[in-house]
């Protein structure tokens, strides 16, 4: 559908633009890179999906690689390969990259030029840089077609305004990504200072999987209300008297995962929402997979305030008083879990773990 502009718009000196009207592509090389004082080199392995910053480099002096495009600070290098991946990131240092990098610079008086990194990690430019590129197996585009890329260009002093907006989100984006990796070192260390230290797992040739702790553990059916209980087979195009929100397999992964406000909506009966509806502190583990690393993952039920049930392919535990909820999530997502679940999953045309499997499983007490 063609971009046009609304009256408040024209009025206001809003413009329909080229993507090549405000940015070039910089095509300086250099095959004297290390006489030339530059020290660090950029590939596509270097640049993290939807990330402005470019977190890690190689030393080319180290790994003396065959690259020849030039990059300098402020330039955005563009992974035109697999655009799908969205690789974007403004370079705050001299180098050179990957032939399978775009180097783009900023028209001066065009645009603001940091407003234009903003614009190449949309999801329009990805998409358009998606749709224009050719190639099977490894599909690239071309500058030529990313300067035809037609967007909506605000006038310079509402481009300001944006530009302030958006430096302020992607601050609070750096504290989010700086807080995640505090969280995660957190993690590593009581996974590797507690958990190892304490749990030894060991799968042995012709013998049964062998579980050895120097403190004491118990199996997970001492330590959980009721039984272990398979979720909910639902039936498409059928429609009953209750609406839950309901918690599938693929939305127990990522990090963060999904709350229950974020999921889909299904309709239950009553007897359904009697058997499967979630409550606060309730464990899930996912029963089947087509990876296998995705066997036995836990998810946690936290601040549910409105009807919610779950899939079929996930077994559901209430921990007893004795084992706090939030414990036994991290506990049964650190490396010695990922084990135990990889070892004890069986595999015919789908990997699976079934209510047998976990209820051996054993949880080590803290004291």
């Amino acid at each position: 559908m063609a971009i046009q502009l609304s009256e408040k718009q024209k009025q206001e000196g809003w413009q329909i633009v080229k993507f090549g009207e405000l940015a070039k592509d910089a095509k300086q090389t250099t095959k004297t890179a290390v006489e030339d004082g530059l020290m660090f080199y950029v590939g596509l392995e270097h640049l993290d999906p939807q990330s402005l910053r470019i977190k890690r480099k190689g030393v080319i002096a180290e790994d003396n690689p065959s690259f020849t495009r030039l990059f300098k600070p402020g330039q955005i290098l563009f992974g035109k390969r697999r655009c799908y991946q969205k690789k974007a990131a403004v370079a705050d240092f001299e180098g050179i990259c990957s032939g399978d990098i775009i180097v783009i610079q900023a028209i001066p008086g065009k645009i603001v030029p940091e407003l234009l990194p903003f614009i190449v990690q949309s999801d329009m430019f990805f998409d358009w840089a998606e749709k224009t590129s050719s190639g099977s197996l490894s599909p690239r585009t071309k500058w030529k077609a990313l300067a035809e890329f037609e967007f909506l260009l605000p006038p310079l002093d509402r481009q300001r305004e944006i530009l302030e907006v958006l430096q302020k989100v992607k601050t609070i984006d750096v504290k989010v990504g700086q807080t995640k990796d505090q969280l995660s070192r957190i993690l590593n260390g009581f996974y590797r200072d507690y958990l190892a230290k304490k749990l030894k797992v060991e799968e042995v040739s012709n013998r049964p999987l062998m579980i050895t702790s120097s403190a004491p553990i118990k199996r997970l059916d001492e330590l959980i209300e009721g039984k272990i209980q398979n979720g909910l087979f639902v039936r498409s195009g059928v429609v009953h008297e209750n609406e839950a929100k309901f918690l599938n397999v693929q939305d127990i992964y990522g990090f963060p995962p999904k709350t229950i406000s974020d999921l889909e909506s299904i309709t239950c009966t009553d007897k359904e929402l009697t058997s499967f509806k979630l409550k606060t502190g309730d464990v899930i583990f996912n029963r089947s997979s087509l990876v296998k690393e995705g066997i036995g993952w836990a998810y946690l039920c936290s601040n549910i305030s409105r009807n919610a049930v779950y899939d079929c392919h996930l077994m559901r535990v209430t921990p007893k008083k004795e084992l706090l909820p939030e414990y036994f999530l991290l506990y049964s997502i650190s490396p010695w879990a990922r084990k135990y679940f990889m070892c004890i999953s069986q595999t015919t045309t789908m990997t699976t773990i079934g209510q047998g499997e976990l209820v051996p499983y054993v949880i080590l007490i803290c004291g």
